[in-house]
């Protein structure tokens, strides 16, 4: 059975893991043809469609998005945010993505 090309949040362990994790990387993929996204601070900018914030934490990460000059939706952001994975999930915290990681 072919599932629902989405994302897909908290698939780790669950029926079709595999494909859910599939759907997740091709979209993000397609998300990063789409737009120019920094990790890090950078000095310019205004090259920049996305830029984030990681600040590391035991079992998640904590992103920050400092700009962001598209109209994705907030799981579009948590999944560029995990490089494509979300197998555990996110939830947020005020403005910040909390990304669970293993």
């Amino acid at each position: 059975m072919a599932i629902e090309k989405k994302i897909y949040s908290s698939w780790a362990f669950k029926e079709n893991e595999s494909e859910k994790a599939h759907c997740n990387r091709e979209i993000y993929k397609e998300l990063c043809e789409k737009y120019k996204i920094s990790r890090y601070k950078v000095e310019n900018p205004d090259d920049y469609d996305i830029i984030l914030d990681r600040t590391p934490g035991y079992n998640h990460s904590t992103y920050s998005v400092i700009k962001n000059n598209t109209e994705l939706s907030q799981l579009e952001l948590a999944l560029i945010c995990d490089d494509g994975n979300l197998c555990f999930g996110y939830t947020m915290q005020g403005s910040q993505f909390y990304i669970f990681e293993d």
